[in-house]
């Protein structure tokens, strides 16, 4: 092992050298396969990345430094990367030929990061290819569902991977984001009157700033959409020395803080 990474060595000195003397597509191609060899890859992505713009100044073809970049790409998993360098290619003589051999990815409709709301995210395929993907971070092209619709990703950090499978059945990379869902706590609802002593009836209205509905109880419990009373219309203060308790829930089941005031009505 030691003799063939000396080897390798060896020929990265000897491609760096040539250079030196003339530069070539193929000499960057060369020293950038040896750097890979040694596992130094972004100095072979550098190599690679010279190739291609020589051979674009120069006229002359890009396929193999075009091959050579997807390849590295593909070896590192870099999908994004691999993408932007697909969105490069304007030439449909090239795009034919690297398709043969490299399945272009699937492209998200939103960002990974963190959302106050649903995301309904979609998939795409420049290339109609069909698209599998997962959402428990597993293998999308083994493990994944077929995608046909916007996938809602809920609250909670969910990660998304996907790839495209081609009519022969070559899958692309693998590209995946994780979306972390944090729903908003909606804000406390209010009350009037707020509290107090009354000798005659009277009602009390409810109020919200938030989305949802508001629920309440008077037996001291933290309502909930079971457990408590589902607030319509203004509400009569019950005989004694109560106290009421409030809470604005909304669609994504989401508790506000609870109100609680404090009631005595002495008729």
């Amino acid at each position: 092992v030691l003799d063939q990474k000396a080897r390798f060595e060896e020929a990265v000195l000897y491609y760096e050298e040539a250079i030196q003397q003339k530069e070539t597509v193929d000499a960057y191609i060369n020293l950038g396969n040896d750097l890979v060899l040694l596992q130094r890859m972004d100095k072979a992505e550098d190599a690679y990345r010279k190739a291609l713009a020589l051979a674009k100044s120069r006229g002359e073809d890009t396929l193999a430094a075009y091959d050579a970049l997807l390849t590295l790409f593909e070896e590192t998993g870099d999908a994004e990367a691999a993408s932007v360098l697909y969105d490069e290619i304007s030439k449909k003589r090239l795009k034919t030929n690297l398709a043969a051999k490299f399945v272009r990815p699937p492209s998200f409709s939103q960002p990974g990061g963190t959302y106050d709301s649903d995301v309904y995210l979609e998939l795409t395929s420049e290339e109609d290819y069909v698209i599998y993907y997962t959402k428990d971070g597993s293998e999308p092209a083994y493990n994944g569902k077929e995608y046909t619709k916007p996938i809602r990703i809920k609250g909670g950090e969910t990660m998304v991977k996907a790839c495209c499978v081609d009519t022969a059945g070559k899958a692309s990379m693998v590209i995946q984001e994780t979306y972390t869902v944090d729903y908003p706590v909606p804000a406390m609802p209010r009350a009037n009157p707020s509290g107090g002593t009354f000798h005659s009836p009277i009602q009390i209205v409810l109020s919200k700033e938030s989305e949802g509905e508001i629920y309440y109880s008077w037996n001291g419990s933290i309502p909930t959409k079971k457990s408590g009373t589902r607030y319509t219309g203004p509400i009569w203060i019950p005989e004694g020395n109560n106290v009421l308790s409030a809470v604005v829930i909304d669609d994504n089941k989401m508790s506000s803080d609870v109100l609680r005031c404090n009631y005595i009505y002495l008729p």
